[in-house]
C-alpha cells in the first residue's frame, strides 16, 4: 500500500488520518504527507510547520511537504492541478486521503474538489474521506486506533491548543468510532474505490428554482434537456413562456412549472423570480445550455459561505445554425472566466446570466429593471455590486454561450448585439451606474469589500465552532434512532399477501396461460435476513405466475437466518411452486446452485442473489420477450443498485448484445435467463469460478453459433450495494476478480489464441487482456495535402513500428509546387522499401480519395490514417491490428485519441455515439461512456484512424463519396454493421490526433453549409439505424455519488 494523505492545513492529517498512517506503516505500507497551505490564519506558519514534523515523527512517518498555499484561499486554479497531477504521478498512491466533502472549512472542500478535479481520468484507486472538526454523518469504515499515540502527536501542535481542545474533540470522536466496531478507539472514514470517472461527491439538497424565459419550442426542449442532465437533481424548472401557444412536452425528469411571461425581457425574468421557491436560484434562457455540473460546482460554493451571494462559473463560446428547429453546433471555443473584482462589473458585464446561482431571497429583492430592453442582466450585476453584494468565481466550465450569427456576419457577440439593437442600452446602463457612482464612492467600495471580508472571516470561525458541537449531537441522535427502526422490520415480510403489481399487470400475467416458466436460482449462504425476506418477498410478489423458486441453502449457520428458513420450509409446504433443499456442508456458490438448479423442472434458469430483489413485472417483462421472439435461448434486463434500504443509487443501463464488451466487463450480470436446455448444453455453471460464474457462462454461450440474445431494457433487478458486496466494491471479494481472469483467459484460450494474459484494468474499467497475435499483411492509405509539420511527426512514428508486415501507400492530393517540406516527405517515402507514392489531383473528397487508394492495395487488412495522425508506440499497430485476430466477426477496429499534448492534451476520440435526432458525436462525454476508457464495442469509429478487412471494405464497394469531408467514416461503420460485422473500440490504444490541420476547421459559410449538408444526408440515410445500442450508462439518482453508507451492528 502506497498511501498519499492530503492535508489542507498542518494539523488536518493528524486529526483526520492519525490510525490509518499508523496502521499503514505497521504493515510495511509507504505513507507520504502534502500539506497544502501554510496554516498562517491559525498562527505563526514556521512554527506550524516544525509542530508539523514533530506530530509526524511521534507517529514515526517520514516528514511531509508543505506547498505554502494561502491559508484561507486554497486555490483551484490550473496551476495546482497540474501539481496535483504530477505528485500523483510521481509518487503513484494505491490509496489517497483526502478530507470528507462535508467538512465546514472551506479550504477543505476546495483540496477535495480541487484532487478529485485533477486526478479524473488521471488515476483510479482506493479513496479515503477523512473527518478533521466535522464527524461524518455516514462513514463506512472504523480503523482501529491507539488513542494515546494519536494524542501525543497532536500535543505537539501547541499553537493550536489554545484556538481548540485538540484532546477532548479526540477523545470523544475515538471513543464514539470505536464503539461501532466494538473497539475502544477508532477513526472513521468513507472509503471508496474510485475508477476515476467523472463524479459530484459533493452532495447538497437544497432546492434551485431555475427561470426558463423562452418563446420557440425546439431551443426550449434542447435548454430543458440539458437541465435534466444535471448531476445535482433538487431543482424546479419555471419556463416564462413569451411565445404563442404554451409548450406542451417536457422532459418527464423535470419539474416544470410554465408562466405565461408579460413580453419584455426583464419583466419576463421578474415574473420567474417572482414564482421562485427554491432556497437558491438560477437562469437559463432557451438558446444557450448548462454542462452536467453546473449546479454541484456552483451550489458547493454558495453553501459553504452563508455571507456569499452569487457564485458563478466560466462559459465557453459556441457558434451554432438554427434552421427548421434543428440546431448545429459549428464550433466550440476554449472557457472564458474573470474572477470578480470590485468595480469590474461597472465597465461590462462578464458574467453571463446563466452562469451562475444567487439566492433567491436576494434576487426577489433587488429585482430587474423592466425599463431596460437589453443589458437587464448587466444592470442587475452593477446594482448588486453597488449594494455591496458579494460575487465568487468557481474556476470550472459550468455553461455555453451559444450564438446564432446571421450568413455572413462575423460569430461575435458585439456584431450580433449591434443588429438586434441592444447597443443602445448600453449607453442606459453606464448612465444609471454614472448617476449612482463616483470616483470616490468607488474607493468607499473597495474599502467596505476589504472590511466585509475580514468580518465574514472572524464570523465563521466562532460558527464553525458552534456547528462542530450541533453536528455532534445530531450524529448521536441518528445513531440512536437507526438501531431503534432496524428492529424486527423484516419479520413480515414472508406473510402471504395480494401481488403487489398493478391491476393491468395481474390481468397481463394471467393471460400467459401457457407462458415459459422461469425456475429462480437462488443459492444462500447466512446474508442479512432481511435481505433474504425481501429477495423471496420480491419473487413470491410476480405479477407472473409461472415460476420456481429454488432454494439452495449453502450451510447458514447464523441463527435468524436459520429461523427464516424454516419459515420457507413452511411456505413450500402450501406452494409447490416454491422448493428449498438445504446443503450439510458449505460448498460455495458455483455448488449451491447446482443444487438448486437440481430441484428446477421449467424451461428457462434465471438467477437472484441472496440479498437482491426483482421487480414485480420482471418475469412478466421477460415472458412477453420471449414471447415475440420465440427463438431467444438467452436474454438479459437492465438494473439498479441499491443501497441498504432499498434506496435506488443510479439505474444501469445496458448496452445490446456486445461480445466484444463481455470480453472486457461483465456488463449483462443481473437479471439474466438462459433457456434449460441450452444451460445444459454449454455445462451449465463450471466449479472454480465461484463469484463470476455468471460471466462465465455468458462467455461459454457467447461461442454459440447465431446465438440469440434478447435484451428487456428495463431495470427489472435491484442490486444491493453492501459493503461486504461487489455491487459496493470488487475489492470487498478478491477472489471474485481473480476468478474472472482466469475465467476470461480460458475462453480466449479455447478460441485458439496464444500466451493470453487477463488483469484488472489500471485506469479505467473491467480487465485487460493481452495474446500473441497472428498479424496478417496491412497496409496504412495516408492521404496528405500540405501538412509537412505533422506528417513528419507520423512518418517518424510509422518508422519506428514493429509491426512486420507493414507497407504504406502515401496518396498526395494537389500539394502546392512551392511546399518544398512535402515534397522532402514524399522524396523520403519513396526510398522506404514497401512504401509506395501515389498522386491524385482531385478535387479534395476524402472518401473517394481513399478508395481509388484501396484500388491499389491488395494486402487482406487496411489501415485508413489521416496525416494529422502521430502513433504513440512502436508496437501502436501491432496493438490494434491484434483486436482484427479476436474474431471473423470484427469488421472495423478504431484507436483513442487525444489532443496534442504541447496544447493541454486531453480525450479527443474514445469511440462515436450516433442518435437520430443529432446523427453522431464523438465520445467524450460521461453519457456516452467517456469514463470507461475500455476496449468494447461501439457504433462507430472516426476514421483518422480506422483499420478494417479488405473483404469487409469490398462487401461495402467503399466509404460512400457523397460524404466529401464529413460523416465518411461513420456512414462506412453503420454499413459494416448493417453487414453483420461488429466494431471495436481498442481504447487501450492511443494516438495523437491533431485535428483538421491540412483541411483548416469551419471557418467558412461554405464549410458550414457542406457540414449541415452532409449531417442531413447520415441523418436521411440512415434514419432510426442511428440509434445507439451500445452505449453503457448510468443514470444518477444522487448526482452521481456512489459512497455507501455503511452500518455498524
Amino acid at each position: 500500500m502506497r498511501l498519499l494523505v492530503l492535508a489542507p492545513h498542518p494539523d488536518d492529517e493528524l486529526l483526520g488520518c492519525a490510525a490509518l498512517m499508523m496502521n499503514t506503516l505497521e504493515q510495511r505500507g509507504m505513507v507520504k504527507v502534502v500539506v497544502v497551505t501554510d496554516g498562517a490564519l491559525g498562527g505563526n506558519p514556521q512554527q506550524r510547520l516544525q509542530e508539523l514534523q514533530a506530530g509526524l515523527a511521534v507517529l514515526q512517518a517520514p516528514p511531509a511537504q508543505c506547498w505554502a498555499a494561502a491559508d484561507g484561499a486554497l486555490p483551484l486554479d490550473t496551476a495546482i492541478q497540474q501539481r496535483y497531477r504530477a505528485l500523483v504521478a510521481t509518487y503513484q498512491p494505491t490509496d489517497i486521503a483526502l478530507p470528507a466533502p462535508g467538512e465546514n472549512h472551506a479550504d477543505h472542500r476546495r483540496l477535495t474538489r480541487g484532487v478529485l478535479s485533477a486526478l479524473t481520468g488521471h488515476w483510479s484507486g482506493q479513496l479515503w474521506f477523512y473527518e478533521t472538526t466535522s464527524p461524518l454523518p455516514h462513514p463506512n469504515h472504523i480503523e482501529p486506533l491507539r488513542l494515546e499515540r494519536k494524542l501525543q502527536a497532536l500535543a505537539c501542535h501547541a499553537s493550536q491548543q489554545t484556538q481548540y481542545d485538540y484532546q477532548a474533540h479526540a477523545r470523544g470522536l475515538a471513543i464514539l468510532r470505536g464503539a461501532a466496531m466494538g473497539a475502544a478507539h477508532g477513526e472513521a472514514y468513507v472509503r471508496y474505490p474510485w475508477d476515476g470517472s467523472a463524479q459530484n461527491f459533493f452532495e447538497n439538497r437544497p432546492l434551485v428554482s431555475v427561470v426558463v424565459r423562452a418563446d420557440d419550442p425546439a431551443l426550449l426542449a434542447i435548454a430543458l434537456h440539458s437541465l435534466s442532465e444535471q448531476s445535482y437533481d433538487q431543482l424546479e424548472v419555471i419556463v416564462v413562456w413569451h411565445g404563442v401557444t404554451l409548450p406542451t412536452e417536457v422532459p418527464p425528469t423535470l419539474p416544470v412549472r410554465i408562466l405565461q411571461g408579460p413580453g419584455p425581457r426583464a419583466a419576463n425574468l421578474n415574473a420567474g423570480v417572482a414564482a421562485a421557491q427554491g432556497e437558491y436560484l438560477a437562469f437559463l434562457d432557451q438558446d444557450d445550455v448548462w454542462l452536467p455540473n453546473h449546479l454541484a460546482l456552483l451550489l458547493t460554493e454558495l453553501e459553504s459561505d452563508p455571507k456569499l451571494d452569487v457564485s458563478y462559473g466560466d462559459y465557453r463560446l459556441a457558434t451554432c445554425s438554427y434552421q427548421q428547429g434543428v440546431v448545429q453546433v459549428l464550433e466550440v471555443g476554449k472557457p472564458v472566466g474573470k474572477d470578480w473584482r470590485a468595480g469590474r462589473l461597472l465597465a461590462g458585464n462578464h458574467i453571463p446570466l446563466h452562469s451562475y446561482v444567487c439566492r433567491t431571497r436576494w434576487a426577489q429583492r433587488l429585482g430587474f429593471d423592466e425599463a431596460l430592453d437589453a443589458y437587464e442582466d448587466w444592470d442587475f450585476l452593477a446594482r448588486a455590486e453597488l449594494d455591496g453584494s458579494t460575487l465568487r468565481r468557481v474556476p470550472e466550465l459550468v455553461c455555453e454561450y451559444r450564438q446564432y450569427p446571421q450568413p455572413q456576419e462575423a460569430a461575435d457577440l458585439k456584431t450580433q448585439h449591434e443588429r438586434k439593437g441592444y447597443l443602445v442600452w448600453r449607453q442606459a446602463v453606464l448612465r444609471k451606474i454614472a448617476d449612482r457612482l463616483s470616483l470616490a464612492g468607488l474607493q468607499r467600495l473597495v474599502d467596505l469589500v476589504d472590511t466585509l471580508e475580514t468580518e465574514r472571516d472572524q464570523a465563521q470561525t466562532h460558527a464553525q465552532a458552534y456547528e462542530t458541537q450541533a453536528q455532534r449531537s445530531q450524529q448521536q441522535l441518528r445513531s440512536a434512532q437507526h438501531t431503534l427502526t432496524q428492529i424486527d422490520r423484516w419479520a413480515d415480510l414472508l406473510a402471504p399477501g395480494p401481488v403487489a403489481s398493478t391491476g393491468l399487470s395481474r390481468l397481463a400475467g394471467r393471460a400467459f396461460t401457457s407462458g415459459p416458466c422461469f425456475a429462480i436460482v437462488l443459492p444462500v449462504c447466512d446474508p442479512a435476513p432481511e435481505f433474504l425476506a425481501e429477495a423471496v418477498h420480491s419473487v413470491l410478489q410476480q405479477s407472473y405466475p409461472h415460476w420456481q423458486l429454488c432454494i439452495a441453502d449453502d450451510a447458514s449457520t447464523h441463527a435468524p437466518v436459520l429461523a427464516l428458513l424454516d419459515r420457507l420450509q413452511l411456505l413450500a409446504a402450501q406452494d409447490s411452486r416454491l422448493r428449498l433443499q438445504r446443503r450439510p456442508q458449505r460448498g460455495g456458490i458455483v455448488a449451491a446452485s447446482q443444487t438448486a438448479i437440481a430441484l428446477a423442472d421449467a424451461d428457462w434458469v434465471a438467477f437472484l442473489d441472496h440479498d437482491d430483489r426483482l421487480d414485480p413485472d420482471a418475469l412478466l417483462e421477460m415472458a412477453a420477450h420471449v414471447h415475440a421472439h420465440p427463438g431467444l435461448e438467452c436474454l438479459y434486463t437492465d438494473s439498479r443498485m441499491i443501497d441498504r434500504n432499498g434506496v435506488v443509487l443510479h439505474t444501469y443501463r445496458k448496452p445490446g448484445w456486445a461480445p466484444e464488451t463481455l470480453l472486457h466487463l461483465n456488463y449483462i450480470n443481473h437479471f439474466t435467463a438462459v433457456r434449460h436446455d441450452v444451460f445444459q448444453q454449454v455445462g451449465g455453471l463450471r466449479a472454480g469460478f465461484d463469484g463470476s460464474q455468471d460471466w462465465d457462462l455468458w462467455l461459454r454461450l457467447a461461442v454459440r453459433p447465431a446465438l440469440q440474445v434478447g435484451h428487456v431494457a428495463q431495470p427489472l433487478y435491484d442490486w444491493r450495494a453492501t459493503e461486504t458486496s461487489v455491487a459496493y466494491t470488487a475489492l470487498s471479494k478478491p477472489y471474485v476478480l481473480e476468478a474472472a481472469c482466469r475465467s476470461v483467459a480460458c475462453h480466449l484460450q479455447d478460441r485458439g489464441l496464444h500466451h493470453v494474459s487477463s488483469q484488472a484494468a489500471t485506469q479505467g474499467s473491467g480487465l485487460r487482456h493481452t495474446w500473441q497475435a497472428a498479424l496478417q499483411p496491412l497496409t496504412a492509405i495516408i492521404p496528405t495535402h500540405h501538412n509537412p509539420e505533422d506528417l513528419a511527426r507520423l512518418f517518424t512514428s510509422l518508422l519506428c513500428q514493429n509491426y512486420p508486415l507493414l507497407q504504406v501507400l502515401l496518396v498526395c492530393n494537389n500539394v502546392p509546387a512551392d511546399d518544398h517540406a512535402t515534397a522532402a516527405l514524399i522524396a523520403l517515402a519513396q526510398r522506404q522499401p514497401h512504401w509506395r507514392v501515389l498522386y491524385d489531383n482531385q478535387p479534395f473528397n476524402w472518401a473517394a480519395l481513399n478508395n481509388a487508394a484501396a484500388r491499389h492495395v491488395v494486402t487482406p487488412w487496411l489501415l485508413f490514417l489521416n496525416d494529422d495522425v502521430e502513433l504513440s508506440t512502436p508496437d501502436t499497430l501491432a496493438q490494434l491490428a491484434r483486436y482484427l485476430t479476436l474474431d471473423a466477426g470484427i469488421g472495423i477496429v478504431g484507436a483513442r485519441l487525444e489532443y496534442d499534448p504541447e496544447e493541454g492534451g486531453g480525450l479527443q476520440h474514445d469511440g462515436i455515439a450516433t442518435d437520430p435526432a443529432w446523427g453522431a458525436r464523438n465520445i467524450v462525454d460521461e453519457r456516452d461512456g467517456k469514463g470507461l476508457n475500455m476496449p468494447r464495442n461501439v457504433s462507430a469509429v472516426t476514421g483518422a484512424c480506422l483499420l478494417t478487412r479488405r473483404t469487409v471494405f469490398d462487401a461495402c464497394g467503399g466509404f460512400d463519396e457523397r460524404f466529401a469531408v464529413s460523416f465518411n467514416d461513420v456512414d462506412f461503420n453503420l454499413h459494416v454493421r448493417q453487414l453483420g460485422w461488429r466494431v471495436v473500440q481498442a481504447s487501450d490504444v492511443t494516438c495523437i490526433h491533431r485535428e483538421s490541420r491540412t483541411r483548416g476547421v469551419m471557418d467558412t459559410e461554405a464549410k458550414r453549409a457542406q457540414l449541415q449538408q452532409e449531417s442531413q444526408l447520415l441523418r436521411s440515410k440512415w434514419g432510426n439505424f442511428l440509434q445507439d445500442t451500445y452505449r453503457l450508462h448510468y443514470q444518477m439518482r444522487y448526482a452521481g455519488t456512489r459512497i455507501i453508507a455503511m452500518n455498524h451492528d
